[in-house]
């Protein structure tokens, strides 16, 4: 099948021209308006579509084409897109670069094309559209880089739930990218085009939280000399992100609840209600079941509704190569093979995030002996003294949240003398969720050297299965 192009341009002889060019190895379509465009794509999917900036045959169209963007990332297949542009490539790019790279797309200059250019251009993207599923493609247009089936349900939802202004929560351990989906939910929404606030939730006094998210009138508080905004204000028109809402007290749960539905905030100090437009979304390094026990029930299935659960980067090995491959050759050096298979033997607690920090090292280390090429001994030599400092905050970390989960599935089993099913009806979970659950938890104490509980080596296959237990 011939490589489906639609051209979108008010220039007919450069319309003209693009179909002569292309006319022999694409099936080409055009349309004159970006409005008939969208029709064309409402009916078939296109691989790639050529789009002018400016368009002089309709109101307002100095930047129609920009505007056009948002609209094609609506489509269930989204094109590559090339923006057109008549004038200086240099200075459009500092005019509205940011924009254009949000959305994946590529400039090519009208006056200068040529026809082995554009067939050239052409070939490269439908290379690398064939190369990379297009779920692998829409992520990478928002940083997230991916070959992991794991991450495909996260794109899906990350679409889906784009086009929707109730809240979004994701769910995901530290360091697995969670500001990132935040992002791409924001950047692929109707709002894309206003503000993106995030805000970190702190277990603060109500007072103290009414004022950073609503903002305050003068004299409310001690040293309050003048009418300040909270993060709602920044926030209008656009966005918010609240990172760690599982910190959040029963009070500002209450608070927080009356603003999301009834699209009002109130300084603190004041007594009059404003009216704000802001899509909520937040994320937390806390558990489904967790969540369930912090959270007032009003204030749990508001926030939950539409759930993105993000898999620990050991859930999805095969990103591990592909990231260290990216950020490695983004500073110059090479991954040899054997090198890849040591990262691979590493457990991550700290997933993405940790990644990151190890292979800046790697890099440094690398650079002192004076090469490019990061072998397997460097790594090894890297991971071990990671995993020798005690002080490490991420190992500290899961250390701590190790020893809180043996703890909580140990003292269940004890009650239910190793019932699975009775100790995971007790958790909040599946009885499948929570044998899963204790097989990684035995795997884990022997990495890292404990004594393994004989409570969860009798739970392991005790109990028999039942369809009565909690949903996680």
């Amino acid at each position: 099948m011939r490589p489906r192009v639609l051209i979108v341009d008010d220039d007919t002889s450069f319309r003209a021209r693009c179909r002569e060019w292309l006319g022999s190895t694409c099936e080409v379509m055009e349309s004159a308006i970006p409005q008939g465009a969208l029709q064309l794509l409402q009916k078939r999917p296109f691989d790639v579509v050529l789009l002018d900036v400016r368009f002089d045959n309709i109101p307002n169209g100095e930047e129609a084409g920009l505007e056009f963007l948002p609209e094609l990332q609506k489509l269930p297949e989204v094109p590559q897109v090339f923006l057109l542009t008549g004038h200086d490539v240099a200075a459009d790019t500092l005019r509205w670069g940011s924009q254009a790279a949000r959305y994946g797309v590529e400039v090519l200059h009208k006056s200068h094309l040529t026809p082995q250019e554009l067939q050239v251009r052409l070939r490269t993207v439908l290379e690398r559209r064939r190369a990379f599923p297009e779920w692998q493609e829409f992520l990478q247009r928002f940083g997230i880089l991916s070959c992991s089936g794991r991450m495909e349900e996260v794109a899906r939802r990350i679409r889906a739930y784009s086009m929707v202004e109730e809240p979004v929560l994701i769910l995901g351990e530290t360091g697995t990218g969670k500001s990132l989906v935040a992002r791409a939910l924001h950047d692929a929404s109707p709002r894309a085009k206003g503000p993106f606030q995030d805000w970190h939730v702190s277990a603060v006094p109500l007072d103290l939280l009414s004022r950073e998210l609503f903002g305050a009138e003068a004299g409310a508080y001690t040293g309050a000399a003048r009418r300040t905004d909270g993060a709602f204000h920044a926030a209008n028109g656009g966005t918010l992100f609240l990172d760690e809402i599982g910190e959040l007290t029963a009070e500002a749960q209450v608070v927080l609840l009356k603003a999301i539905e009834e699209k009002q905030i109130r300084r603190l100090g004041s007594t009059t209600a404003e009216r704000v437009d802001v899509r909520i979304i937040a994320a937390t390094n806390r558990a489904w079941e967790e969540l369930r026990g912090r959270f007032r029930e009003d204030f749990f299935y508001r926030i939950t509704a539409f759930t993105i659960e993000l898999p620990a980067l050991r859930e999805r090995p095969e990103d591990i190569a592909l990231l260290a491959r990216h950020l490695l050759q983004q500073h110059g050096c090479e991954l040899v093979p054997a090198a890849e298979e040591v990262l691979l033997e590493y457990h991550w607690p700290g997933n993405v995030r940790e990644l990151q920090h190890i292979l800046k090292r790697v890099q440094v280390e690398a650079t002192l002996e004076g090469t490019r090429t990061i072998t397997s001994r460097l790594v090894r030599k890297v991971l071990q003294e990671h995993a020798q400092v005690p002080s490490s905050a991420v190992e500290s970390l899961v250390d701590a949240r190790l020893r809180t989960e043996c703890q909580k599935i140990r003292e269940a089993l004890r009650k239910h003398g190793g019932n699975v099913t009775r100790a995971a009806k007790e958790l909040g979970i599946r009885r499948e969720t929570l044998s899963r659950k204790i097989s990684e938890l035995k795997e884990r104490c022997r990495e890292l050297g404990y004594e393994i509980d004989p409570v969860l080596c009798k739970g392991k296959n005790s109990g028999k299965s039942s369809t009565n237990g909690a949903q996680q």
